[in-house]
């Protein structure tokens, strides 16, 4: 909700609030402190369990991964679409 009103009020030309987006961010925050330990009780309750850290290291690997590949393709659409280039990116 914080992203979606800074966009509406970039793409309106304004200035957000960054008194309400400051408080909107510490409503977060406390409520991801409250909900830790809820959390944690959940899945698990204090106990470990490695075939999950298993799981989450194979997807954190996956994510590292596809970012990196995000990147390489971004890169090479800006070599693409340089100022001064005579073709463009769509063509």
């Amino acid at each position: 909700m914080v992203v979606l009103v800074r966009l509406v009020a970039e793409i309106k030309g304004c200035e957000p609030d960054e008194a309400k987006e400051r408080g909107a961010l510490k409503f977060i925050a406390i409520r991801f402190f409250a909900l830790g330990p809820y959390v944690r009780d959940l899945f698990g309750g204090g106990r470990h369990r490695p075939g999950l850290f298993v799981a989450d290291a194979a997807e954190t690997k996956l994510c590292a991964w596809l970012s990196v590949s995000t990147f390489v393709g971004l890169l090479a659409f800006a070599a693409s679409a340089r100022p001064g280039s005579t073709r463009s990116p769509a063509s």
